[in-house]
């Protein structure tokens, strides 16, 4: 029999886990544009953490070619200039739009964004359910009136689902962050105690659930059963998993 399963007509070859991780981030870099000019008309400055320093100077080229005033602190973090750079960022009379560093910044002393900026972007989850945590703790000052808010954006069809997995399992194993947490933090918490709990329960928790789960549960409450059948309805105190879906990959993988 004539082996057909190198014939390039029969189907169409399937992208790599990289083809797809970067059409993805393209994705994810026009979306943090269009965010921080969003927030630039309402006269907002924008945070904003990603995982390479080569996609923090590609997102800062691409926030200043659409017209902001945006600064990359991730190749100058020891630097001198980095100081200056950040203390402009949090003056309020400073025309600085967006700043953007590295997860791998946490992990190194430098300076802090405390000051005007009250809201962030995650562009990629970190691998390290620690790093999650100081992310959204590092807008938070003594005294400060006006709430932080942290976007983020999921796309379906993807492997964007598997952070999320990944940091509830950290989650689980992190208990002595207590009421620090924000409420994203509990939930993936408490995903990682229930399938501690029932390992069965695992391949429910998938990109078509996690929000939906997360947006009928709330801190405070035992994660049950019923949360994970989605017998329960959302409720105003559920956890927002995912500020923005885009759902337009499927025909492009």
């Amino acid at each position: 029999m004539e082996d057909l399963s190198q014939d390039s007509n029969l189907a169409k070859p399937c992208p790599s886990f990289e083809e797809i991780d970067e059409l993805v981030l393209r994705h994810r870099i026009d979306w943090a544009v269009q965010e921080a000019t969003t927030l630039k008309s309402q006269g907002k400055k924008v945070l904003i953490y990603c995982k390479k320093d080569a996609t923090a100077i590609t997102l800062n080229q691409k926030m200043r070619d659409g017209g902001l005033n945006s600064h990359e602190v991730a190749t100058v973090w020891t630097k001198p200039e980095c100081a200056v750079i950040v203390s402009n960022f949090n003056e309020s009379t400073h025309p600085i739009d967006v700043l953007i560093t590295t997860f791998a910044t946490l992990k190194t002393s430098g300076p802090r964004f405390y000051g005007v900026c009250h809201r962030g972007i995650i562009l990629e989850y970190p691998d390290e359910f620690d790093e999650f945590v100081k992310v959204t703790q590092c807008l938070q000052s003594i005294g400060q009136t006006q709430a932080v808010d942290w976007l983020t954006c999921f796309f379906c069809d993807t492997l964007d689902i598997y952070p999320n997995v990944g940091l509830s399992c950290q989650g689980g194993r992190e208990p002595t962050f207590g009421s620090k947490l924000s409420s994203r933090s509990l939930f993936y918490s408490a995903v990682a105690r229930f399938v501690k709990e029932s390992p069965t329960s695992a391949s429910k928790f998938n990109r078509n659930t996690m929000a939906r789960i997360a947006k009928s549960w709330k801190p405070g409450q035992a994660l049950t059963a019923d949360h994970v059948d989605l017998k329960l309805p959302e409720i105003d105190e559920g956890v927002v998993l995912y500020n923005h879906v885009k759902e337009e990959f499927e025909g492009q993988l």
